[in-house]
């Protein structure tokens, strides 16, 4: 499992699609950081609290993530490379254990570079206007829920992928769910909808949820569970060529 684990790491540090995603995502929190830190003044950059609400941008990263577990499972059907892994490892079900694995860890990298990067800007900008970045206690409690929500979000990318294989039809289809149907639900019965995947996990960024970050851990964990082991059944079923 440790070599499988290191090869799946190796995967997804060394394509071009993952260096893209990386590059994107760190860039669409520069930009987005560099403008809120431009627009604001004196006062507000010396508030404790929009210092911590600047932060939330870096929930993307459970977003980017997302698609890293996708991408993972469904790069080795689209390239033509599931053949060679499967018989490498005939056991199919400890391959999707390590991309689950390895996802989840490269998860919870995006979430550090994320915050390390909004923090970085955040420091020199603010020194510069002659304030201070003082980031209460909760800021250190809230980012680390957020690491624990990208590795659960990467998690559920390899389940879904495994689930539907086709790597448009998978990241499409979950942004539409997470992004429409969620919020549809919701409308009809917020009971339900505050329980669907992509509220559950929300809850553990830092823009939160309608649960608790212990509930949606939980939630989270059944989902990434019972999603996994469908996964699981219908990999182990299908002919890969």
């Amino acid at each position: 499992m440790t070599r499988l684990l290191a090869a799946e790491l190796l995967k997804l540090r060394t394509t071009r699609t993952a260096l893209g995603l990386l590059i994107a995502l760190l860039g669409i929190v520069a930009l987005i950081v560099i403008a809120s830190l431009a627009t604001a003044d004196a006062f507000e950059l010396e508030l404790e609290q929009w210092q911590e609400d600047l932060f939330t941008v870096a929930s993307l990263a459970a977003l980017f993530a997302l698609l890293f577990g996708i991408l993972a499972i469904t790069g080795e059907f689209r390239h033509r490379t599931a053949t060679p892994t499967f018989l490498a490892t005939p056991e199919r079900e400890r391959v999707l254990v390590a991309k689950t694995l390895a996802s989840a860890l490269t998860g919870v990298a995006l979430g550090v570079m994320a915050l390390a990067l909004t923090a970085a800007l955040a420091l020199v900008w603010v020194s510069a206007r002659g304030a201070s970045l003082d980031l209460g206690g909760a800021f250190f409690t809230d980012a680390l829920w957020l690491l624990v929500g990208c590795a659960l979000y990467a998690a559920l990318g390899v389940a879904v992928g495994a689930i539907v294989q086709s790597q448009v039809g998978a990241i499409v289809g979950t942004l539409v769910w997470f992004l429409v149907v969620e919020s549809l639900i919701a409308v009809i019965s917020d009971r339900v909808g505050r329980y669907l995947p992509g509220q559950t996990l929300s809850a553990l960024t830092f823009q939160g949820g309608d649960i608790s970050r212990t509930r949606g851990l939980v939630v989270g964990l059944v989902y990434v569970a019972l999603l996994g082991a469908l996964g699981v059944v219908l990999t182990r079923r299908r002919d890969v060529s």
